[in-house]
């Protein structure tokens, strides 16, 4: 996608992502009801979510996400970063959608007792 951009007009590339990425358009819509989310930040936003798609699997496989601690640590930073780019009440908006999820952190339980 960025060499995408790189050639055409950022009005002309926004409308050619919002017409073929269904996760964007639905990050776009959220300008309706916060206007400081605007095409560009629509697009920040969207690598955001790829980065943490990509993120979550490469700790998981590396057992990195094991304990309750580490999936809410992982799962802070990547909401403070998301929440710093659209503002809090888009974030929580956007969260509760299809797309959004992927920054809400499983519900886990410890299976055993924290050490102490």
């Amino acid at each position: 996608l960025d060499q995408l951009r790189s050639v055409l007009a950022d009005d002309r590339f926004f409308t050619y992502l919002a017409a073929t990425n269904s996760e964007y358009r639905a990050i776009t819509t959220l300008a309706k009801q916060f206007p400081s989310v605007t095409p560009a930040t629509a697009y920040q936003a969207l690598q955001l979510s790829t980065q943490v798609q990509q993120e979550r699997s490469r700790l998981a496989t590396s057992g990195a996400l094991r304990t309750p601690e580490a999936i809410q640590t992982a799962y802070a930073g990547w909401n403070a970063r998301l929440e710093a780019l659209l503002g809090a009440e888009a974030a929580a908006t956007y969260r509760k959608g299809p797309y959004g999820r992927a920054f809400n952190p499983p519900n886990v339980t410890r299976s055993t007792p924290p050490r102490g």
